[in-house]
């Protein structure tokens, strides 16, 4: 008997030992991002259910995703390698995804057929949309009664709209949909009107004067931020 034709190729890079795949109609292969069989095997796994969903156009943006950021499962974390990315930051643009685009009408559209007037519509959404301050939560998440809330910053819708990127990016990457919906869409940037100026020179002889704080600790503090040009949490962690 003949051998059993699949319906995809599975090979590993000669050199740097990545496992990569290949589906019925792609031109080239798919890197998995990944030396170990098992994960690479894992990553095929969701290439062929998204393959099949689309083949019978039902894969809706809710479906494609749900292994997006999810950091030992995510496609994109896997195709260009696990340093580019930390588990804490691929945490946080999941819960972006989880808050702002699973609960949104878009996530139930069928991939294939979202468009861009469909992202500039679901950001129009999100500029709309009031949230509480995660310091006005309790430790359980929950919101705390009669705690303010805001609208959105610019700079995280400018997140949210940037994770959907690379989503649909992936997805032209693996011949899922044919382009991306997302290209074109500028960046709204700063929500602040006043950006913050440069101290003026009384200003600094003033910090750099050890006479005007009351902690010796806050000043050498401060002289490290301004020699070395750390960030408030850096110095803290150093601290």
């Amino acid at each position: 008997m003949g051998r059993t034709q699949l319906p995809y190729s599975l090979i590993r890079r000669k050199g740097s030992g990545i496992w990569r795949y290949r589906l019925p109609g792609m031109k080239g292969y798919v890197s998995t991002g990944t030396r170990n069989e098992a994960a690479a095997k894992a990553v095929l796994k969701e290439a062929l259910q998204r393959e099949h969903l689309n083949a019978e156009g039902q894969s809706t943006l809710r479906e494609y995703i749900e292994p997006f950021y999810d950091y030992d499962r995510c496609p994109h974390i896997q195709r260009i390698g696990q340093k580019s990315i930390t588990r804490k930051s691929a945490r946080i643009i999941r819960g972006y995804i989880k808050n702002h685009v699973l609960t949104d009408p878009i996530a139930d559209m069928l991939l294939c057929e979202i468009r861009t007037r469909d992202i500039t519509a679901f950001r129009a959404r999100l500029q709309k949309k009031m949230v509480v301050s995660q310091s006005r939560k309790n430790e359980d998440g929950e919101m705390i009664p009669g705690a303010p809330v805001r609208p959105l910053s610019n700079g995280t819708i400018d997140k949210i709209i940037n994770a959907l990127k690379t989503v649909f990016g992936e997805a032209v990457i693996n011949h899922d949909i044919e382009y991306n919906p997302c290209i074109g869409i500028v960046r709204l940037g700063s929500s602040y009107d006043n950006p913050r100026g440069a101290f003026s020179v009384t200003e600094l002889k003033e910090l750099f004067d050890p006479v005007n704080w009351v902690s010796t600790e806050a000043w050498y503090c401060f002289q490290l931020v301004a020699v070395t040009g750390m960030r408030c949490g850096e110095v803290c962690s150093v601290h």
